[in-house]
Parts: structure tokens; sequence; C-alpha cells
């Protein structure tokens, strides 16, 4: 099943003993940002010099589906909890996320999630006024299954763990 896969790509600097999960989906250029940045002086070996792949962490925190979904579907045009002025910020094509399911109903956002082509050519009100507001950009139709809705929004309304969002919020 679903559970028997993992979407986890870790990448690590042997050297400096440092390591992180990714999405293999996610978008190349912050791949690329993440492995330069905080894998830090990739080409320069570290103080640890005993440090080998076998030393590597076995256990990652575990992601929840809502997180893999928002990372893999989400991330590249919506920010979540991104200061104002940062490059995640800057880098959002739609409205950051933090805070959406206390500013808009359930039941509109999984209507949103599931058809907002429908939505956009109904003229819902509120979806007109986010195509206006964020360039004529409209969200695409992800063709989300309900479950993958209800685990998207689970994650919107709990967010990051605390050190996770800490460093999201950094970039």
């Amino acid at each position: 099943g679903q559970l028997d896969h993992d979407l986890g790509l870790l990448i690590g600097n042997q050297s400096t003993g440092r390591w992180m999960k990714a999405s293999p989906m996610e978008n190349p250029q912050i791949l690329a940002t993440e492995i330069g940045s905080w894998l830090h002086n990739w080409k320069v070996a570290g103080a640890l010099k005993n440090d080998t792949y076998a030393n590597a962490p076995t256990h990652m925190r575990q992601r929840s589906r809502g997180e893999e979904l928002y990372e893999t579907r989400c991330a590249s045009c919506h920010s979540m909890g991104a200061p104002a002025g940062s490059l995640a910020a800057l880098r959002a094509i739609g409205p950051d996320l933090a805070g959406v399911t206390r500013l808009r109903t359930r039941p509109w956002l999984t209507r949103w999630l599931k058809e907002p082509d429908v939505m956009l050519a109904e003229k819902d009100r509120l979806a007109t006024s986010l195509y206006l507001k964020y360039n004529k950009v409209a969200m695409p139709n992800l063709a989300l299954r309900e479950s993958e809705i209800a685990e998207l929004l689970t994650f919107l309304e709990e967010g990051y763990p605390t050190e996770t969002a800490k460093n999201v919020a950094r970039q």
C-alpha cells in the first residue's frame, strides 16, 4: 500500500556529518539551495574526520501524508509562515498558507482544493478575488482525492513541528 513507499531523499555530507531528508519531487531550485546552504560548505571537509555514511541518522522525523502533499504539490507556489521579505515569501506565487484554515471555512477549502477550476468558472467571489490579487494566476486542479484533501487540511491546521517551522521561517 501507500505506506510501503517512502518519498524521502536522504542527502548528506559525510565529512561534516550533516544530513537532510527531502522530497525527490522538490522544486530543483529549492533542493539545490538546501544542498548548497543547509549542508554548508560541502566542498571542504569538516572537523568530524571519522564520520561515515554508516553513522548517518537511521531515523528521520516521520512526515505526515498531509505534509508530503504540501511539500510536493503546494510548496512550489505557496509559502507557510514565511516572514515578509524572506526569499520564500518573495518566491511565492500564491498566498501564504499559514492560518488559512482559520481564515476560510473547511467546506470552502475542501471544494477549492478539489475543483478550483470549476469555482473560478462559476465566478465564486473569493476564488475570483484571489485570482485577481495574485496576478491572474489560476490555482491548478491537482486532482486530489477526498482523503488527500482531508490530510492536507489537517496539516495546514497543525503546521510543521516546532523545529521544522523555525527552519522553514528562516528560508
